[in-house]
């Protein structure tokens, strides 16, 4: 196989996990929005890093990394640390750069969403600013 013909599958099976990627983001989405919640931004990205859902219900600001899954998720984090590292940079930077569309918040939470083959699961509180 050619170089050219790696890269051409390469690019298409990019172009497929994108949109595999956006359809879970879509239907992390609309649980958040039949939960009540307030969707304010989707795969926002600032210089910490890029959050793909920023969402508020009542006074608590949420912070959601989206987690595509072909097979059961293993008990270990579906998040890395360094993901981690990512996503705390990014909702303060969000926070910093958006507190007057914020507004009067109570707390942060980091919820993770997995989306796989067994349904959608959305582990709230699954860090804290602390562990950091």
């Amino acid at each position: 196989m050619g170089m050219v013909a790696r890269r051409e599958i390469r690019a298409r099976q990019g172009r497929k996990n994108a949109l595999a990627g956006a359809m879970a983001e879509d239907s992390v989405a609309q649980r958040y929005s039949a939960r009540g919640a307030d969707l304010l931004a989707r795969r926002h990205r600032n210089p910490g890093g890029e959050i793909d859902i920023v969402a508020r219900q009542d006074d608590i600001l949420i912070f959601v990394e989206v987690k595509r899954r072909g097979r059961k998720v293993a008990d270990s984090s579906p998040v890395a640390e360094f993901q981690w590292q990512r996503l705390e940079a990014a909702a303060n930077h969000y926070i910093l750069s958006h507190n007057n569309a914020v507004g009067d918040i109570a707390g942060v939470r980091f919820d993770v969403a997995v989306v796989g083959e067994s349904g959608l699961e959305i582990i709230e509180n699954a860090r804290s600013f602390e562990q950091s």
